[in-house]
C-alpha cells in the first residue's frame, strides 16, 4: 500500500517521475500480481480527479491574473487620485497663504472682542442711565405729589373758608330778610310817619294791639319768619336752578356743505372761532348760542361744534343748556339740532340717532349718531 502512495504521488508530479514509479513498479512486480490488479482501478479514479483539478487550477490562475490586472489599475487610480489631491492642497495652501485667512481671521475676533467690550460698557451706561432716570422720576413725583398735597390743603381751607363765608351770607340774608320784614310792617301800619297819631285807622287798629304786650313784637317776628323762610328757597331754587345742566356730545363724522355752513353760521352770532391746520386738514371749531326759545322749547342751547373744512366733515357737536329751562331730552335736543343743519342745507343727508347713552355708563351723556351709507352721503 505505502509503494502504491508513493507511486501516485510520483505521477502526480510529472510524467519522469510516472516512469520512476513505473520502474519501481516492475521491480516489486515480483511480490505479487494480486497488490496490482487491486489497485488498477484506484489509479484509474486518482488519475480522473488530476485532470478536474488542472483545470479548476488553470481557471484559478487567470481569475488571479485579471485581479492582479484591477488592482495595478485601482493602483494606478489611486496614484492619480493622490497626486490630484495633493496640487488641490498645494492650491488651497497657497491662496490661504495669499489671502492670509489666519491673520483676517485674528483681526476679526479682535474686533468681535471689542465689539463686545463696547457693548458691555453701553449696557452698563444705559443700566445706570435708567436707575438715574428712576431716581429723577421718583423725585419728580414726590415733589409733584408735594405739591398737589399743599394746593389740596389750601383747596380743602379756601372751600371751608367758602362755606363759612356762605354759611355767614346766609345768616345775613335772614338778618336783612327780618329787617326788610319790620319796615314793610312799618310802612304798611304808618308807624314811622311822626303823625301816626293824626291817622285814624292806625288808632282804631293798630294802636289796640301795639298796646296788648308782646303782640306787636310776635306779629313782627312772624313777619320775619315768613319773609326769612321765602328768601332761603328762593335763593336754593337759584343755586339748584344754575346747577343742573343739559351736555349732550355726540361725534357724527359727517359730510356736510361748507358754503351752506358758512351762510348758516353768518346768521348766528359766533363767540369763539379757533381753526387747527396742518398739511392735510383743516379743523374749526366755532362755539355760539341759539336765540329761539320757541323753537328749542325753552333756553336755547350754547352749540360748540368742530369741524373739517378741507374734506367738508362734521366730526363733534356738543349742546348745553339749563336742565330746569328746557322741555327737551337729549335724543330730542339732538334731533332738533340735526333738522337745524337740514333746514339749512348743510347735511347733505338727514342724521339719524342711533342711540343715547345713559349717565350711569358714566360717558358724560355722548351720543352715538347712525352714519349714512357713502352712496347716501354722495347722491
Amino acid at each position: 500500500v505505502e509503494e502504491e502512495r508513493s507511486e501516485v504521488e510520483a505521477d502526480s508530479v510529472g510524467k519522469e517521475g510516472g516512469e520512476g514509479k513505473r520502474t519501481s513498479g516492475g521491480a516489486h512486480a515480483s511480490s505479487g500480481k494480486g497488490k496490482q490488479a487491486g489497485s488498477h482501478f484506484r489509479l484509474e479514479g486518482e488519475e480522473s480527479g488530476k485532470e478536474g483539478v488542472g483545470a479548476d487550477l488553470l481557471s484559478i490562475e487567470d481569475e488571479v491574473r485579471q485581479l492582479a490586472a484591477e488592482r495595478k489599475q485601482m493602483e494606478e487610480i489611486l496614484r492619480k487620485n493622490e497626486r490630484e489631491r495633493k496640487e488641490k492642497v498645494k492650491k488651497v495652501l497657497g491662496f490661504y497663504e495669499i489671502i492670509e485667512l489666519q491673520d483676517l481671521e485674528q483681526g476679526v475676533r479682535d474686533r468681535a472682542g471689542d465689539m463686545k467690550k463696547n457693548i458691555n460698557g453701553a449696557s452698563r451706561e444705559l443700566k445706570s442711565l435708567q436707575e438715574m432716570a428712576d431716581v429723577i422720576s421718583e423725585v419728580t413725583q414726590s415733589r409733584t405729589q408735594e405739591a398737589l398735597a399743599v394746593n389740596t390743603k389750601n383747596l380743602e381751607d379756601v372751600f371751608r373758608a367758602n362755606e363759612r363765608a356762605s354759611s355767614a351770607l346766609e345768616v345775613m340774608q335772614v338778618v336783612l330778610a327780618g329787617s326788610l320784614a319790620f319796615d314793610i310792617l312799618d310802612r304798611f301800619t304808618g308807624q314811622y310817619l311822626s303823625i301816626s297819631n293824626e291817622v285814624g285807622w292806625t288808632n282804631e287798629n293798630i294802636t289796640p294791639i301795639i298796646n296788648i304786650p308782646g303782640l306787636w313784637l310776635g306779629i313782627n317776628l312772624f313777619a320775619w319768619v315768613i319773609l326769612g323762610f321765602c328768601l332761603v328757597r328762593f335763593m336754593r331754587y337759584m343755586s339748584q336752578r344754575s346747577q343742573s345742566a343739559l351736555a349732550v356730545r355726540a361725534t357724527l363724522n359727517q359730510k356736510i356743505n361748507i358754503p351752506n355752513l358758512s351762510l348758516f353760521l353768518r346768521k348766528r352770532k359766533v363767540e369763539i372761532a379757533d381753526t387747527e391746520r396742518d398739511e392735510s386738514l383743516m379743523v374749526r371749531k366755532v362755539i355760539w348760542t341759539e336765540r329761539d326759545r320757541a323753537y328749542w322749547q325753552g333756553e336755547p342751547p350754547r352749540i360748540e361744534m368742530t369741524y373739517d373744512a378741507q374734506h367738508g366733515y362734521l366730526l363733534k357737536v356738543m349742546l348745553q343748556t339749563s336742565l330746569a329751562r328746557t322741555r327737551l331730552t337729549e335724543a330730542s335736543m339732538l334731533d332738533a339740532f340735526s333738522r337745524l343743519l337740514s333746514s339749512n342745507g348743510v347735511f347733505d343727508t338727514k342724521v339719524l340717532v342711533e342711540a343715547l347713552e345713559a349717565e350711569d355708563d358714566g360717558r358724560d351723556g355722548r351720543v352715538g349718531v347712525l352714519m349714512p351709507s357713502p352712496s347716501q352721503a354722495d347722491p
